[in-house]
């Protein structure tokens, strides 16, 4: 039968030609949709997961995010994981700040107390609360002490140009809190051991978070922080961590004369290519049928061209004791061979397979549908017709 498809096939070139150009084509541009649908939902899965939204808080109207003397109640707000934010957060920032009155630089070269020319000692929880230790905005620092953002020790950091005459070295700084209760002044002494050095010269003295926030509750008997910053750990999340956050915070509005702190979720470039991306994967989802509408089509007609004035012959096979099944298969056969071929081709060309089936199938299903009334039509009716 084989033989006989192909003795088929080639006595019409051109129709036979021009049904594999049509079904490669077709293919092709459904394998690169489904293509382009596979790499758009890739690409947004990856920017869901590896996004990160800051999350910052400011004062009520957005303008400071530095020395915002916040109640330490918003900390325990956003590290609470049953109430607060804590189950909606990750890579929590945190500072405190106290005052520097003077410092006596014992145990080093210099004795005795002396004007200092460090102004503030800023507690860290992270290198990246402050830009002088953030490479991201071209801070560095080296460290003595491996951990030592985490410790609750009384360490420092001094600028690089002071590092070399500390180094190793304990300074006695006396402390204040500019956050007090009822006004209330106050101060004490810290013997800081210095624990490496953030570059440029400077006047302040980097401290670890818990140190500092222990040393102001020691000083003013109060848990304060002066900046607040997070990241969202589950970015599907945003909408429900914004509402849970409005109990606490507000958001922040030049005009405004709120109470509460503000809180700035950086999420407008996330949403904005989110949106645009899964605005490229409905429009993708939504072109792959009619793609396979138009392959069935396209074997409809190619198929329709192709057996279109071979009644008679169809009837004389008939009447010679052909089949109708037979025949139906050798039609179809001759009609589906050279398009199969490019199809199959196409789909491991680009790496496609799924789709290209899924293409073939429906061009079969246009080209079984095309056959199907002359093939299966009386031979005698076939004759009547074409007399």
């Amino acid at each position: 039968m084989l033989s006989y498809v192909i003795k088929r096939i080639l006595r019409r070139p051109f129709v036979s030609l021009g049904s594999l150009v049509l079904a490669c084509a077709l293919c092709l541009a459904l394998c690169f949709l489904v293509q382009y649908r596979s790499r758009q939902a890739a690409q947004l899965e990856e920017i869901r997961d590896s996004y990160q939204i800051l999350c910052t808080v400011t004062d009520a109207r957005g303008v400071n995010t530095e020395s915002l003397r916040l109640a330490k109640r918003y900390v325990e707000f956003i590290e609470d994981e049953e109430e607060g934010l804590g189950a909606y957060i990750k890579d929590l920032k945190i500072t405190r700040e106290l005052m520097v009155e003077y410092v006596d630089y014992w145990q080093t070269d210099v004795s005795g107390f002396i004007d200092t020319p460090y102004r503030v000692a800023l507690g860290l929880s992270d290198p990246a609360c402050s830009a002088l230790t953030d490479p991201a905005r071209g801070g560095a620092y080296h460290l003595d002490t491996e951990d030592f953002f985490h410790s609750e020790e009384a360490l420092c950091l001094v600028p690089e140009t002071d590092y070399e005459g500390l180094r190793d070295k304990t300074l006695c700084c006396v402390l204040s809190s500019p956050y007090t209760k009822e006004g209330a002044y106050s101060s004490a002494a810290y013997d800081l051991r210095v624990a490496g050095y953030y570059r440029g010269p400077g006047n302040v003295l980097l401290v670890p978070y818990e140190f500092a926030q222990n040393a102001g509750y020691e000083i003013a008997d109060t848990r304060s922080v002066d900046s607040i910053s997070f990241v969202l750990k589950d970015n599907t999340k945003s909408e429900e961590m914004r509402n849970k956050a409005m109990e606490h915070f507000t958001v922040p509005a030049p005009s405004s004369f709120s109470g509460r702190a503000g809180l700035v979720i950086k999420d407008h470039v996330y949403r904005m290519t989110m949106g645009e991306m899964e605005q490229n994967v409905k429009q993708a989802d939504r072109l792959i049928p009619v793609s396979l509408a138009l392959s069935l089509a396209a074997g409809f007609l190619a198929a329709y061209i192709g057996v279109r004035g071979e009644s008679r012959t169809y009837a004389l096979m008939r009447t010679l004791g052909l089949g109708a099944g037979r025949l139906g298969v050798q039609v179809l056969a001759e009609q589906l061979l050279l398009p199969a071929l490019g199809i199959l081709l196409a789909g491991l060309s680009l790496g496609q397979m799924k789709p290209a089936l899924l293409f073939l199938g429906c061009y079969g299903l246009g080209c079984l549908l095309a056959v199907l009334r002359p093939v299966l039509a009386r031979p005698t009716k076939l004759l009547r017709s074409q007399e």
